[in-house]
């Protein structure tokens, strides 16, 4: 083995002696790589081990971003580098650790940032395509996210863009809409799942059932993205109420007694429950939505990560609640004033 120095040397050193192994076995075969450590590592046009190793693969350069986060100087040096090269862009699995249904709005504009870096491209003609990535884990040791059913939507509205870039967005998401049959209300819906959007959905006399039927779509799959989108809907929620009855409910009010009781009567009787309810119901529904197209332990694993953990979020949240005292009476402030005293009496 040669002195290997650098992070550049073992890279290259490692890469070149799997290339030219495929090579054996294929010698035809065009050997592509992810190139963000050629990005991190090696960005020197002028170094002539770069330049030996660029003879001999094909750098594919991603970036799942709403607008493309890589310097227009990186482009310049590839295109002095490589003979031909391609893009990759995502569709999911690539915005958070823990999600169940793509940003799909997020997943449109990086094809659009994408399509004006191939425009500013300096030789056009080394692009061979684009790679559409969608990943089902956000990294290898993560649990799993954005199945393809829930993804579905944002992969069309995504394949719409790159074919009809130079149409109104909203041309592009009613295209979308047709092909897989869905019948949002107004051009962005059911893409654009903004907060103030979902919102409006996620009000608490909506039962399980409404949630799932808010947003229809007729695609292979789609029972299980309707019942996803539905979850996502409660899942935020949920996660908007628990915030505010925190805060509200917090652990130093708690402690010294003095905080809303009926804000603490609600979270206990009807917020919490109510909540518990659904994901139940979600957890139970669930089981046979998925039992039409995977096995068992994919499910196991998504209830357990994206259901089953708010309800135990739920359940311990009333267990500390419940072991809160109503005062007779609200303390006088400030709250810990007596504990001080106790304290300044004993040093006395």
């Amino acid at each position: 083995m040669p002195h290997l120095q650098s992070t550049k040397d073992f890279f290259i050193y490692h890469v070149t002696n799997l290339v030219n192994y495929i090579k054996t076995k294929r010698p035809n075969l065009v050997v592509m790589i992810w190139e963000d450590m050629i990005r991190k590592n090696m960005l020197n046009n002028n170094d002539y081990s770069i330049k030996t190793f660029a003879k001999k693969v094909v750098p594919v350069v991603w970036n799942y971003k709403a607008q493309v986060e890589i310097d227009s100087s990186v482009f310049k040096i590839y295109d002095d580098l490589f003979s031909e090269i391609w893009f990759a862009s995502a569709f999911k699995g690539a915005t958070r650790h823990l999600e169940i249904i793509p940003n799909a709005e997020l997943h449109r504009l990086n094809h659009l940032s994408w399509l004006n870096i191939i425009r500013n491209f300096p030789s056009t003609h080394k692009i061979k395509g684009m790679i559409l990535t969608g990943w089902s884990r956000y990294d290898h040791m993560q649990a799993v996210c954005e199945i393809l059913p829930a993804s579905i939507p944002s992969m069309t509205l995504c394949l719409q863009t790159l074919l009809n870039y130079q149409e109104e967005a909203d041309l592009v998401y009613e295209e979308t809409k047709k092909i897989i049959n869905c019948d949002y209300s107004g051009h962005g819906a059911g893409f654009i799942l903004d907060p103030t959007s979902v919102n409006n959905y996620t009000k608490p006399q909506l039962t399980v059932q409404e949630l799932i039927s808010l947003y229809k779509c007729d695609f292979p799959g789609a029972h299980l993205h309707n019942w996803l989108l539905g979850l996502r809907m409660l899942i935020h929620g949920f996660e908007t109420k628990h915030a505010i009855y925190s805060e509200i409910l917090n652990s130093y009010n708690l402690k010294n007694n003095f905080f809303n009781t009926i804000k603490l009567k609600e979270a206990i009787e009807f917020l919490y429950p109510m909540y518990k309810a659904k994901f139940s119901e979600f957890l139970t529904q669930g089981e046979k939505e998925f039992d039409k197209l995977f096995y068992t332990d994919l499910y196991e694993e998504l209830s357990a990560v994206y259901v089953q953990r708010y309800i135990n979020i739920i359940d311990e949240r009333v267990v500390q609640l419940n072991k809160t005292k109503i005062p007779e009476s609200a303390p006088i402030r400030p709250l810990n004033k007596i504990n001080k005293l106790d304290v300044a009496q004993s040093i006395l």
